[in-house]
């Protein structure tokens, strides 16, 4: 831009002083909007690069922000809100709603354990193993009130599809960041909104290993799928609160396409987590029970 703006510069100078006259007035105010285009477009394009720079070091803040709360002993708490609805197909304008909240611990780089109830249902996790009582077992052993499992999936913190506990995926969500605004309050602390969208297959450079919280694989389909994502950062630049929004092609089991909204809340970071196993005395495994599969939390209409 500086030897385009140069250029121009050099031309209208040349042209002055070889026809003055035929220039006049009109010549000078050529000159000058040639200088002023140039210059607004210089300045545009100095802004778009500080721009730039700045969601850069924002990205990575925020990341290194997460690695330092994941590597020590304490926790967050979280609620998370996931609507489903179907948006085309004979079951159009079904929604369901579920709603989870808990406490994760940290140590290590990582999650360590959850406490959660989504509703009907608590869940103790840990890497190995998780136990569940509530209404999921409405029939336990007598003096049991606990059922083991030690195929259960990993403690986390998601919101949807999304690892809010991987440093790289904040970075990658906040590296496609379009806009930002004051965010608000939240968790008591002022905020800043930051917003855009991903591709999965964008996620997945991030997260080689990303899975869809449905279980579902990552087929050419979804990974085209956009996801629309905002998160609030706190002057910390913790999430305070993150939000994400993608259309899912219809599946197996649901004859439209679903539209899938989560909403999640974290507070009190730093919070202190000390989260065990219940007495072993109260624990069952799950050949002793029948699960309720038709209670899972959600509420639909």
């Amino acid at each position: 831009m500086k030897a385009t703006s140069r250029g121009r510069r050099l031309a209208v100078l040349a042209a002055a002083l070889t026809a003055p006259v035929a220039i006049g007035l009109g010549g000078v105010a050529n000159a000058q909007a040639a200088t002023g285009s140039a210059a607004t477009a210089s300045a545009a394009a100095a802004s778009a690069a500080a721009a730039s720079t700045a969601t850069v070091s924002i990205a990575s803040d925020a990341a290194d922000a997460l690695k330092r709360q994941l590597g020590g002993s304490r926790g967050v708490e979280f609620a998370e809100t996931i609507t489903d609805t179907v948006v085309s197909g004979s079951q159009r304008g079904h929604r369901t709603v579920s709603r989870t909240e808990g406490v994760a611990q940290f140590g290590g780089g990582r999650i360590v354990a959850t406490d959660s109830t989504d509703g009907t249902t608590r869940w103790i996790s840990f890497a190995d193993r998780a136990y569940g009582t509530g209404a999921l077992f409405p029939t336990l052993p007598a003096g049991k009130d606990w059922v083991v499992s030690e195929d259960a999936a990993r403690p986390d913190l998601t919101s949807g599809s999304l690892a809010l506990d991987d440093p790289a995926v904040i970075k990658a969500l906040l590296a496609t960041t379009a806009s930002k605004r004051s965010g608000g309050t939240h968790d008591g602390i002022r905020t800043t909104l930051y917003q855009g969208k991903i591709t999965f297959a964008g996620l997945r450079k991030a997260v080689p290993g990303l899975r869809l919280a449905s279980g579902a694989p990552l087929d050419a389909a979804r990974l085209k799928a956009k996801l629309s994502w905002r998160l609030w950062l706190g002057q910390d630049q913790l999430v305070r609160r993150a939000w994400s929004s993608w259309t899912e092609p219809r599946y197996k089991g649901v004859t439209g396409d679903v539209v899938h909204v989560s909403d999640t809340r974290l507070t009190d970071w730093g919070t202190q987590a000390r989260i065990v196993s219940p007495p072993e005395e109260k624990v069952t495994t799950p050949g002793d029970v029948a699960p309720n599969y038709a209670v899972n939390g959600a509420t639909g209409d």
